[in-house]
């Protein structure tokens, strides 16, 4: 379930938090597949338990990823080429009907970052060294900047971020 709330901090406190629900108790929430009357709750990296998505479905997701991220890497850290809409990139991916199998493809990845590297030699962008520091330092530059603003559009794509540097080893 997705809603919208428009107000303060306190005003949101006010209405979702009581003292019977301790700050710390509230879990993250992933996303979930219909399963008819049981939903499928998706759970990071540890312990994969991911549904099942047919090869259609995996196909069509990655398409599209590598479509966005196409768009998104134009004019990327070139301050004076035009600017795609990011914040409307992200939210179309997010509320397209792509979204479970992205995520699944993500998590299956490792990471958004080898996700985005995969996407980005798909498309043609590659470096000559595909271990070399500073292409590694711009697939993690793109893939920190997408979680930035996922969190307008796609927060649920911030979770496939990997922080450490486990991704840089293939």
């Amino acid at each position: 379930m997705k809603f919208s709330f428009s107000g303060t901090l306190d005003e949101f406190n006010s209405l979702f938090r009581s003292e019977h629900v301790p700050l710390t108790s509230i879990e993250p929430v992933f996303p979930a597949e219909d399963k008819g009357d049981k939903l499928e709750l998706l759970v990071p990296r540890e312990g994969l338990n991911l549904p099942h998505i047919s090869a259609d479905k995996r196909e069509k997701a990655r398409a599209e990823f590598v479509a966005f991220t196409g768009e998104w890497v134009d004019g990327f850290g070139d301050e004076t080429a035009p600017q795609p809409d990011r914040l409307s990139l992200i939210q179309s991916l997010g509320q397209g009907p792509h979204v479970v199998p992205l995520l699944v493809l993500l998590y299956e990845r490792g990471s958004l970052q080898r996700f985005v590297g995969d996407a980005l030699d798909e498309l043609g962008i590659l470096a000559e060294d595909p271990q070399d520091e500073e292409w590694l330092a711009y697939i993690d530059l793109v893939s920190a900047n997408m979680v930035q603003v996922s969190h307008m559009g796609f927060p649920d794509l911030a979770g496939t971020y990997d922080y450490s540097t486990k991704w840089r080893k293939k």
